[in-house]
């Protein structure tokens, strides 16, 4: 530690004596008396010699090299510095940059003040530049700076070290100590740097330290003399440092800048790197200026984190911030979740998401990069940017009085984006945008990508971002220390940042990530606690925006499940939930009955899919009115993405699509099939694979997306369990069974598929059962007197237990549809009206005891499945049947459905659990549980 704290004229005088040693070293040889009066002449010859040459050297050495003259202007020509000769070569400082010499004209000249500049200063530059320099402002002197080099051992993970000991329990933390630069005595006006630029630029020991040692020298200034520094290096320089708000001109590799010389003098006062904590600047001056600062945080792509945005904005007012609050959100964030966030007093602004351009398609991190617009708050100057599943316990105003970037460390040398300050600028935003496309993330996302940026950042103390975080290895005494801090009263932490599964995404009675094996480093109910203590402070209708969707709670009762079955020692699967939030069925926010008219609608020419029934293109077959077609599902308080052709075909490539079911499920099966092929330009690729028309009766139809690699098939088995002929010992009225114990004998060929969608029900009525003398069987017993009802329930566990026992929920995704809604007038007479406008009510014949059979018989079961509960909002739409404009006018049809029409929503609500279950990660799709899409029953 004492070689590091060496100050520059320890090591220069350090250096000057192993200069003498090897010099005077040779002659100094032990002599005997006698002998040396003998050669007494030679020696003193000797010596004159050693002292002439010396004398030479450093009149042919630059300023660079006279330690003791180095202030002075020279009026010679300057002569190469030649590091080689104090034997001190090092490659860190050079740079192999060459100047354009007409690029530093341009720049040069275009300052106003060019006719004034008395005094340049020269750092790191040859023999050669240095003449060029003489030559492009010959009135000004020219005064070739000198920089001590770092010692090899400041490497970039000294300056930036994984951890310190913040709590100085062991050590105080200190930085490498690194060589100042001479300061000349007289005022320089042009500060001009040359830097390295080499393959890992952005974290340099050599290029920092001249970086800091030019705005050193700016800040010394005196005065009010402008200061110019003109850096030349073919990688940008520090945007932190030297801001962008600052860059006067910029031409190729020649970057021009007039820094505030206040500002600069602060940030100077900063540890060199991350080896000690930053402390906030002393006084913001006395501008007489309104403060000009904000709290802000990012939602995009997922509404999931509102509540989370929430309850931050909540902790924020508790601990006693008055400053603004902003949210930036994208259109996928509903009118009901906006007003929601601003009621809890964020000021939401809408802003177009940014792509990270080397994601994968429909990935976690696609649209992470929309961070960036943060620095476009320019009405802002400085922001305290918090992820939104962060919870403030203490005020943390004092961080408005740190720079650009100040955060806590995260791993290596890298800094955690959780909490960070921000200068906004339209500069700095540009630099980010310039770059996305050549900076690779270390992590594939925005905390990547911000560290390669600002390599230059200040450590925060981590209390101030304390994550949840409990690591594989931690001693008991070190566990026990963080469970007492996020149980502290009052708090000690400043914000505990929560990792895996949030708190509102759990019951409020436990941590949930105890039920999951790989998550379990994150559990700690003392931080549970600690932010449902902030929700109960929400207003109820706060409250509201916190309440678990249907799917959550079957993934938290999966997870538990799980946890019982490994037997978890810590026991939480055994505690009861009271979480009121466990009976209240959210989706029943959803206002199925919001039908709206969209005039982009429909999203297909029927008549131009041949993959359509003709009795189900009502447009065709002659139905005058075309409103039933201009018609998408918009409920109040539920997001349906808009149908993305082009991501639905790329989420698709590769995979199988199984239907099951009925003539409904084939409806369905069409349906898809026609809204995929708008995305195709190549329509002959999409065929069917053994050539078959769509028909009723034909049992498998199957259709190839050539181009993409991926087949949509339909399976006709409207009963999904085994219809076989009866037995000749069975009463003559039954002619034919339903095994209800054995699934459909071609269940075989379901087995393999990535998304599986089953239906069934229509079939299951009085008329095609009973009617045709078709009867119930259990193994090797008739069941005569057995309901459709529980009939239905019996096949259902039949099929649930082949799901459960055959498919793989890491390959697979599994949905299944609920009774889709008829609207006869008279069904014995098969009598019907089509109105030309959605009824105002619910009505129909929506058999709600078959869905309440699926959501029963769902929930039991241990293979993920999702219920597309589109009875409901069905209902309403009895203007969209098939009416009398099928291929037979003759017959009125009040049970299918028109193509285009409702089918493509149910599609579209498909599409977009798809897309959630496809964008989440391989382990979380298998902790998936049986999830339902809706509760309105």
């Amino acid at each position: 530690m004492e070689a590091r704290l060496r100050s520059a004229d320890d090591v220069h005088k350090r250096k000057l004596q192993k200069i003498k040693i090897e010099v005077v070293k040779p002659v100094q040889q032990p002599f005997h008396e006698k002998s040396t009066r003998l050669k007494l002449h030679p020696l003193k010859l000797m010596l004159f010699v050693l002292v002439t040459a010396t004398f030479l050297i450093l009149l042919s050495t630059p300023n660079g090299c006279r330690r003791n003259n180095s202030s002075q202007p020279s009026s010679k020509p300057h002569l190469v510095d030649r590091w080689w000769v104090w034997g001190v070569s090092d490659p860190r400082y050079a740079s192999d940059t060459v100047v354009n010499w007409d690029d530093v004209s341009v720049v040069v000249n275009g300052l106003a003040e060019n006719k004034k500049i008395q005094t340049t200063g020269l750092l790191n530059f040859d023999e050669v530049e240095i003449r060029q320099w003489r030559k492009m402002v010959p009135e000004a002197n020219h005064i070739v700076l000198h920089l001590d080099h770092a010692e090899q051992n400041v490497t970039w993970e000294s300056l930036y070290p994984e951890w310190i000991d913040e709590e100085q329990l062991y050590a105080t933390p200190s930085c490498p100590s690194i060589p100042k630069l001479d300061v000349p005595r007289k005022p320089i006006d042009l500060i001009v740097v040359k830097l390295p630029c080499n393959g890992n630029w952005t974290r340099d020991v050599a290029r920092l330290h001249l970086q800091l040692s030019a705005a050193s020298l700016a800040a010394s200034a005196k005065g009010t003399r402008p200061v110019h520094l003109l850096l030349i290096t073919r990688c940008f320089p520090l945007p932190n440092l030297f801001t962008c708000r600052e860059l006067v001109a910029r031409k190729g590799s020649v970057w021009l800048y007039k820094p505030n010389l206040n500002v600069l003098r602060q940030k100077l006062q900063l540890p060199i790197g991350s080896c000690e904590l930053a402390l906030p600047f002393g006084s913001k001056g006395e501008s007489g200026k309104p403060e000009r600062e904000a709290y802000a945080t990012v939602l995009h792509s997922a509404y999931v984190y509102v509540c989370g945005a929430i309850a931050a904005a909540q902790s924020i007012r508790m601990a006693g911030s008055t400053r603004d609050l902003v949210i930036l959100v994208d259109n996928t964030i509903s009118e009901y979740h906006r007003s929601g966030l601003a009621a809890a007093g964020w000021q939401v602004r809408t802003i177009e998401r940014i792509r990270n351009p080397k994601a994968e398609k429909d990935a976690y991190n696609e649209w992470n990069y929309s961070k960036f617009r943060l620095w476009q708050l320019t009405d802002y100057d400085k922001i305290i940017f918090i992820d939104a599943d962060l919870l403030i316990l203490r005020n943390l105003d004092f961080l408005f009085r740190m720079p650009e970037i100040s955060a806590t460390g995260n791993n290596g040398t890298l800094f955690n984006s959780g909490v960070m300050v921000i200068e906004p600028s339209n500069c700095t935003f540009n630099l980010l945008m310039d770059h996305i496309n050549e900076i690779e993330s270390y992590n594939g996302g925005d905390q990547g990508y911000l560290n390669e940026i600002f390599t230059w950042w200040h450590r925060i103390p981590k209390h101030m971002n304390f994550l949840k975080h409990f690591w594989i290895g931690d001693e008991a005494k070190v566990k026990q220390r963080k469970t007492d801090l996020f149980a502290a009263e009052p708090a000690v932490l400043y914000a505990i940042h929560y990792l895996g599964y949030k708190p509102w995404l759990c019951y409020r009675d436990y941590d949930c990530n105890w039920n999951v094996d790989i998550l379990q480093e994150f559990a700690s109910d003392a931080a549970h606690g600690k932010w449902w203590r902030v929700h109960d402070s929400m207003e109820a209708e706060l409250q509201e925006l916190c309440l678990l969707k249907s799917k959550q709670k079957a993934q938290l009762e999966w997870d538990r499940r799980q946890a019982a079955a490994a037997k978890y020692s810590d026991g939480h699967w055994q505690i009861e939930i009271r979480d009121q939030r466990q009976k209240r069925c959210t989706d029943r926010l959803c206002d199925w009955k919001d039908w709206v008219v969209d005039n982009r609608y429909p999203l297909y020419n029927a008549s131009e899919c041949p993959f359509v029934e003709q009795g189900f293109n009502c447009l065709a077959n002659g139905r005058p009115d075309r409103d039933y077609v201009k018609l998408r599902w918009k409920p109040e308080r539920c997001d349906v993405p808009r149908f993305n052709v082009d991501g639905a075909l790329e989420m698709l490539r590769n995979k199988r699509v199984v239907f099951v079911g009925d003539s409904m499920g084939r409806t369905q099966w069409e349906s898809l099939i026609c809204l995929l092929m708008t995305g195709v330009r190549d329509k002959t690729s999409v065929f069917e694979v053994n050539g078959n028309a769509i028909t009723k009766q034909i049992w498998f139809l199957g259709v190839r997306f050539g181009s993409f690699n991926f087949s949509v098939e339909f399976y006709r088995s409207v009963y999904l369990v085994q219809h076989s002929w009866s037995a000749k010992r069975a009463p003559k009225r039954v002619r034919s069974t339903l095994r209800l114990d054995r699934l459909d004998d071609i269940s075989a060929e379901w087995s393999n598929a990535d998304i599986l969608v089953f239906n069934s029900g229509q079939w299951w009525v009085p008329g095609k059962l009973f009617g045709t003398g078709c009867y119930f069987q259990v193994g090797h017993t008739l069941k005569l007197g057995m309901s459709i009802p529980m009939a239905f329930r019996t096949a259902l566990q039949t099929w649930a237990s082949w799901v459960d026992a055959t498919i793989n929920p890491n390959r697979t995704s599994v949905f299944f549809r609920t009774y889709e809604p008829s609207h006869w007038r008279n069904l014995t007479l098969r009598e019907c009206d089509v109105p030309n406008q959605p009824l105002s009510e619910a009505i129909g014949e929506g058999n709600n005891s078959f869905s309440d059979a699926i959501f029963d018989v769902v929930k039991r079961m241990t293979v993920p499945v999702t219920v597309l509960h589109i009875t409901p909002m069905s209902a309403f739409r009895s203007d969209a049947h098939v009416g009398t404009w099928s291929d037979n006018p003759s017959l009125s049809d009040c049970s299918h459905w028109c193509l285009p029409g409702v089918p493509d929503v149910w599609n579209e609500i498909l599409l977009s659990y798809l897309h959630a279950t496809y964008t989440s990660t391989l382990s979380q799709r298998a902790r998936s549980n049986s999830t339902i899409t809706s509760c309105s029953r």
